[in-house]
């Protein structure tokens, strides 16, 4: 939640200019199993795979109801994190 603060807010989705004024939640950014809790892989710990949300966008995320997300927010597709492609 440290690393997503600015101005003394936790940020939506580490967006600065998004401050959460409401229950704030950690999302896994790459999903993890049962079973990487139970084995407690990397994963499930490694903060760069950790980012604040409100408790709304971690919903939308989830349960796909965007109409509760920020405007801006883009969802997730294959290789987006790959700069190349």
């Amino acid at each position: 939640m440290e690393r997503d603060e600015s101005q003394g807010y936790t940020c939506d989705l580490a967006f600065p200019d998004h401050p959460i004024f409401s229950r704030v939640c950690i999302h896994h950014i790459n999903p993890i199993t049962v079973a990487d809790v139970l084995h407690e892989r990397s994963l499930v710990f490694d903060p760069d795979n950790l980012v604040s949300v409100a408790f709304q966008t971690h919903e939308a995320v989830h349960y796909g109801d965007y109409n509760l997300i920020m405007q801006d927010y883009q969802p997730r597709r294959p290789n987006d994190t790959c700069l190349w492609r």
